[in-house]
């Protein structure tokens, strides 16, 4: 299909489409783009040169450029711009995700104890299940750890140090 912006009017909802959904029959159907087009957007990272991170359950990066950037590993890849740039990124498989064992209510003091702390005495990379996909592709790839923590804060601080 024809790449097109988004918003733009793909076409009605028709009957049976109305009677399989419950939308009203003839509903305009607009374009849309991905979350993390969207999310990219929303940020303000829009123009050539700007690009962003965005950390969630994983840890995404996304920029633009006014040239298609091609990556043959397929750690990253390029959507369309609106505006007929493009938009390279990837996606990590770290990311806030691993804090999921650690309490909510624990957080700001661990935060606090590891930024007062500096780096972290041992190296974490802190997948929480098999497969890497960005900065390098690996379906084999583990979350791992060089040295020990020497207590909770350590561990903390080296594991938002493997995200970053």
């Amino acid at each position: 299909p024809t790449v097109r912006a988004p918003a733009t009017e793909a076409g009605v909802v028709g009957p049976d489409a109305a009677e399989a959904t419950g939308l009203p029959e003839g509903c305009s159907v607009r374009l849309g783009m991905t979350d993390g087009c969207a999310g990219q957007i929303a940020t303000g990272a829009v123009e050539p040169g700007r690009f962003v991170g965005v950390l969630g359950t994983t840890y995404v990066l996304k920029g633009v450029s006014a040239e298609l950037v091609r990556d043959a590993t397929g750690a990253f890849y390029s959507h369309r711009h609106p505006d007929g740039w493009w938009l390279p990124g990837g996606a990590s498989n770290t990311g806030g995700e691993c804090l999921a064992d650690v309490a909510p209510a624990r957080l700001p003091a661990l935060d606090a104890a590891a930024a007062a702390r500096g780096p972290a005495s041992y190296v974490r990379y802190p997948l929480r299940r098999d497969g890497e996909r960005f900065p390098f592709v690996a379906g084999a790839a583990r979350g791992f750890e060089l040295g020990r923590p020497r207590d909770e804060a350590d561990a903390h601080r080296a594991a938002l140090e493997g995200v970053a």
